[in-house]
């Protein structure tokens, strides 16, 4: 299994957190089997995020560009920075308890990556699976380079709004200009007005659309316009994409910098030399905008200056307030720019029907439903994939031209040139997904041969475990390339997990204050420094004060310590999930199941036999095992069978959620009380307890790797010989015969707050084993119950009873007074007075400030519970009592 790489760029998050704690938990699982598990892990150079990083590292300290370092000087820097931090990752990783194959660790930008990437790139080149073409692609100005679809954001614009911006400008958005183009050669002088949310485009414009049935265009169709700006002649054409609804019902068609009038000049032919590219990298204008004095103007300040100059002209009519939505670059936050530029593409749609194929029949399998329908939709409509990028950090494309200009040839090395010249290589590097798709093939294989796949070693992988989120922008790309280049699948299952959110369902951002370091919430982290961590960042000053005012919103008293078992069970519960809120308190009230396993160790150690005890052998017939004994044993099996399965299944919440159960409910609260007792005079029921809390430390190992670790090795490393795996299931009658005993007991709990110490416990069945049973385990069940004084079992309803509580028609449970209940006065002051001070203690804690923010939800729960019980049994002893009718009781 290859781990997906994080960006060598930063610290872990909880999307890292996540997949470490399913992928981890996994590989425990199988190895606790005695499987030999290789579980490979690696970092990504993140192209775009590792360069971004360092120019704005570089910017604030020294006040230089990479530009004006250069290319080779620039790159030393982010190697440097890389050897100084690339480290980070695994440090925190090692934290979580990942247990790695470490030596077999890979970098996407190291040697073997690199030599598998060329080669790659070489072999699909010769097959003629990647070209180059002048298209469509999101530009970032404050990046100068393309970004994928998956480094897109949207803001939600609802009206006019300055947006701050890189660039040092403004942009104003949320406008929606209209202006008029005159129609040539109108001897009326008619004209069509138009309307757009970037009027500075309109320098660019090669047609206006209108639609084919709008009746208020169709004289104009095939006719020109004139451009007020320029005077050149667009004509006008009529599309069935236009909405004549919308606006005037007349589109400008600027090809070079929308996506949908691409698409349209591309439908009408309309002549290629009139898709203007107005912006250069920087997303100034060029000479190519046709207006001098605009040469060399950032976009955003452009905009107001071609109102001016429409206004000016007399064609500019008005402006309006515009609901939008805006694309901005994940990385830098600027306003991204559609530009028609040349790059490098893949042609997916043939590699694609390979993967198809291999689904279907039954090669590649995705474990939830929902993923393979998704993936095979993806596939289905799969466009070519844009793999160069601007940038200067990454694998450089291995392509050149002779002197820069003419054909490129795609070759490993410089290509040798007849009489002499200089070849030069592309400037591009290749998007940080090409590296990434092929990382199946290239960390389990470094020392491939790309021309000659045939001796591959742990090839295909068993299983890729990933967020949902990557479906298509890495595991489609992965099995494409990888079923292209080998002939085989790069894995057989694909298990997705949801996306990591905070605990309102929000993503989490930086500039929202509710990010989530994982290293925090294992090692605790104080409010101060919290805020102080955002100001060592490279945000910008106002969005350090938002965020700030964010943080002690969130997080008014710091982070809590809450250890990495904790943080790997909170996370491993939820892990079937589509959408993972994350709560910190959550994972505070898992810090206490830690607790409670520490705490069980403890008791239990006193008790495990040791090397001299004589064990008794609890498959055999003759050993006398109690109800409690052979229920704990049945529920032991039933328990691990139903984690292993779990686990095969993939289905590794539900496994973690099996373990946590067992401990807690069938372990610690009902077994363990039921044998304390006997414990100290009975080896029969120390052996069942050390071989059950034996099957539950190796349940929870997995999930909380540290301590169950520490706990096995203490208690069960050989020297205390204990009952081993491998007990069948006791008779199934005399399980469910506890089984009615524990529900009796619960039943009792019920009904125990409208009770006081005068009542009995009446067990109505008419079940001789069950009368039985209950008759011998009379004052444990009593105490179990509640504190009953008494248990009777009896047939019949007695007549003075309570309302009962329903186990099923043959089993009823309810109390009765054994002699008269006194009433508030003589015997029973004393229990008002107690229950009315723990009325009253409980409510001044639960209402005190700190109790809501440090009390875990289950602790507050119970506390919940306990209150109304004591005011059950108070309101039943004294129904008037000032505490029940919220008067203020004085002090006697």
């Amino acid at each position: 299994m290859v781990f997906p790489p994080p960006n060598v760029t930063g610290r872990l998050h909880c999307g890292h957190a996540l997949t470490t704690a399913i992928q981890d938990a996994i590989v425990r699982y199988h190895q606790m089997h005695g499987k030999s598990v290789q579980w490979i892990p690696g970092t990504d150079h993140a192209g775009i995020a590792t360069q971004t990083v360092v120019e704005k590292q570089l910017s604030k300290t020294e006040g230089k560009t990479r530009h004006e370092l250069g290319r080779d000087a620039f790159l030393s820097r982010v190697w440097s920075w890389k050897d100084q931090h690339g480290d980070h990752i695994h440090h925190q990783l090692r934290a979580l308890g990942a247990s790695f194959s470490w030596p077999d660790a890979y970098f996407t930008l190291d040697a073997p990556r690199s030599r598998i990437v060329t080669d790659a790139f070489l072999e699909l080149s010769r097959r003629g699976l990647i070209y180059r073409a002048t298209r469509l692609v999101h530009w970032c100005p404050a990046l100068e380079t393309a970004i994928s679809d998956m480094e897109v954001e949207y803001l939600t614009i609802d009206g006019p709004t300055a947006v701050p911006n890189p660039s040092g400008n403004s942009a104003q958005v949320g406008e929606m200009h209209y202006f008029r183009y005159p129609v040539a050669g109108a001897a009326d002088g008619g004209y069509v007005t138009v309307a757009t949310t970037r009027v500075e485009t309109m320098l660019g414009d090669a047609a206006v659309a209108v639609h084919p049935t709008d009746t208020r265009y169709a004289h104009l169709v095939g006719r020109d316009l004139v451009h007020p700006l320029t005077g050149r002649r667009i004509p006008v054409v009529a599309d069935d994409h236009v909405d004549p609804a919308f606006g005037t019902g007349a589109v400008k068609i600027t090809p070079a910098h929308d996506a949908n009038d691409y698409a349209i000049a591309k439908r009408h032919a309309i002549d290629e030399t009139h898709w203007i590219d107005l912006f250069d990298g920087k997303g100034r204008l060029t000479p190519a905008c046709g207006v001098p004095d605009l040469v060399g103007v950032d976009r955003f300040a452009a905009r107001a200056r071609v109102v001016e100059m429409l206004t000016k002209a007399g064609v500019y009519d008005r402006v309006e307030p515009h609901a939008m939505r805006l694309a901005v670059c994940s990385r830098s936050g600027d306003i991204l720019e559609p530009r028609v530029v040349p790059q490098w593409y893949v042609r997916c749609a043939p590699m694609a029907q390979k993967v198809l194929a291999k689904l279907d029949a039954g090669e590649l399998t995705l474990v939830d439903a929902w993923a393979d329908r998704e993936l095979r939709t993806w596939l289905e409509n799969m466009h070519d994939w844009c793999i160069s990028r601007q940038l200067w950090w990454g694998h450089r494309i291995p392509a050149f031209r002779a002197g820069g200009e003419g054909e490129w040839v795609v070759a490993k090395d410089v290509p040798k040139r007849e009489g002499g010249g200089v070849w030069v290589q592309d400037e591009d590097v290749l998007d940080t997904w090409f590296s990434s798709a092929l990382l199946p093939l290239s960390a389990t294989n470094p020392d491939a041969d790309v021309a000659d796949l045939k001796q591959l070693v742990n090839y295909p992988t068993d299983l890729l475990e990933t967020g949902q989120d990557i479906l298509f922008f890495w595991v489609a790309r992965m099995a494409m390339l990888c079923v292209e280049l080998t002939g085989q699948v790069p894995f057989r299952k694909v298990l997705m997990h949801g996306m990591v959110r905070d605990a309102q369902g929000r993503k989490m951002s930086k500039s929202l204050g509710n990010v989530i370091d994982p290293m925090h919430v294992i090692e605790g982290r104080p409010l101060d420094a919290l805020l102080e961590d955002l100001t060592t960042g490279n945000l910008p000053a106002h969005e350090i004060k938002r965020s700030q005012q964010l943080m002690r919103k969130q997080f008014p008293k710091g982070i809590q310590s809450c250890g990495a078992d904790a943080l790997r069970l909170t996370l491993l519960e939820f892990a079937s999930s589509r959408q993972i809120n994350l709560d910190i308190t959550k994972v505070v009230s898992n810090s206490h199941v830690a607790n409670k396993l520490y705490n069980t160790a403890k008791f239990v150690s006193q008790y495990l036999p040791t090397s001299t005890d004589p064990i008794p052998d609890l498959t055999s017939p003759s050993t006398p095992l109690t109800l409690a004994d052979k229920w704990i044993l049945s529920r032991t099996e039933s328990a691990y069978a139903t984690w292993r399965t779990s686990f095969d299944q993939l289905h590794v919440g539900r496994a973690t959620t099996t373990a946590v159960q067992f401990l807690l409910d069938d372990l610690s609260d009902t077994y363990i009380e039921w044998a304390k007792p006997a414990l100290p005079n009975s080896p029969v029921a120390r052996a069942v307890l050390a071989h059950a809390f034996q099957r539950a430390v190796a349940m929870l190992a997995p999930a909380m790797p540290h301590l169950a670790s520490e706990l096995h090795a203490a208690l069960f490393d050989g020297t205390r010989p204990v009952a081993r795996p491998g007990i069948e299931p006791p008779n199934e009658a005399e399980v469910a015969l506890f089984e009615g005993i524990l529900s009796v007991a619960r039943a009792g709990r019920k009904l125990a707050p409208t009770a006081d110490r005068a009542h009995a416990l009446v067990v109505v069945t008419r079940d001789a084993d069950l009368t039985a049973a209950l008759e011998e385990h009379a004052a444990l069940v009593a105490r179990r119950a509640g504190k009953f004084p008494s248990i009777i079992v009896q047939p019949e309803m007695p007549a003075d009873h309570v309302a009962p509580v329903v186990i099923n028609p043959d089993l009823r449970v309810t109390a009765r007074a054994v002699a008269a209940v006194p009433t508030a006065a003589g015997a029973n002051a004393k229990l008002v007075a107690k229950l009315a001070r723990g009325i009253e203690d409980m409510q001044a804690m639960m209402k005190s400030e700190s109790y809501a923010v440090r009390v875990p939800p289950a602790v507050r729960e119970r506390d919940e519970k306990k209150l109304a019980s004591f005011r059950e049994r108070l309101a039943v002893l004294d129904p008037g009592h000032p505490v029940l009718t919220g008067e203020t009781v004085a002090e006697e």
